[in-house]
């Protein structure tokens, strides 16, 4: 007779992700996991496997979580000029107040694994390329009603948008300096006029 789960699995998968973010891939060892999500090492491996898939899951997680937010606020934009100044202010404000300093899952993911797995690696890439279109397609909007300049293909705009998140996050990382992260955020957008 097959056992009932008695747990909250996305419960399990969000304390995962948490840990996941806050140690990385390699420091994270299964003893860990299951210490942390309070399931047995049977459960664990017989509800999501190991912990490369533990990982596939939880990364998953957070870009269904943080991507997509992103995204729709970029996507149901009025002005693309205060929506990209409030998202990136968004980005500082969380980096000083994490008080694990641990930047963008994603982006940790980008550095310490996606070089060296190609299914991460391929889903490291697919939620940048999603993230640039959405970026891409408001810079497209801002371009037609004048808001952002034309100066620059929309295309690289939105892949140098991206970039300087990403960075914000990772410097935000090893030097939390309000005011360096605001100039960084303000010589950024001062490209988009």
């Amino acid at each position: 007779m097959a056992r009932v789960k008695t747990f909250d699995q996305h419960e399990v998968l969000e304390k995962a992700m948490q840990l996941f973010w806050t140690k990385g891939y390699y420091d994270t060892s299964v003893n860990d996991l299951v210490k942390h999500t309070g399931l047995s090492r049977s459960s664990l491996y017989d509800t999501y496997g190991d912990k490369h898939r533990l990982y596939i899951l939880a990364l998953k997680k957070y870009q269904e979580d943080m991507g997509s937010a992103m995204k729709k606020l970029v996507e149901s934009a009025d002005s693309i000029k205060d929506t990209l100044n409030q998202l990136f202010r968004m980005a500082i404000n969380d980096s000083l107040e994490d008080k694990f300093n641990r930047g963008c899952f994603m982006v940790n993911t980008s550095v310490e694994v996606g070089h060296r797995n190609e299914e991460i690696g391929n889903l490291v890439r697919a939620n940048q390329d999603d993230i640039e279109k959405a970026f891409r397609k408001a810079i497209k909007k801002g371009q037609k009603t004048g808001e952002i300049s034309k100066k620059h293909k929309s295309k690289s705009l939105a892949r140098f948008l991206f970039n300087t998140y990403a960075g914000l996050k990772v410097n935000a990382k090893h030097n939390p300096s309000q005011k360096q992260l605001e100039n960084i955020v303000n010589v950024a957008l001062s490209a988009i006029d």
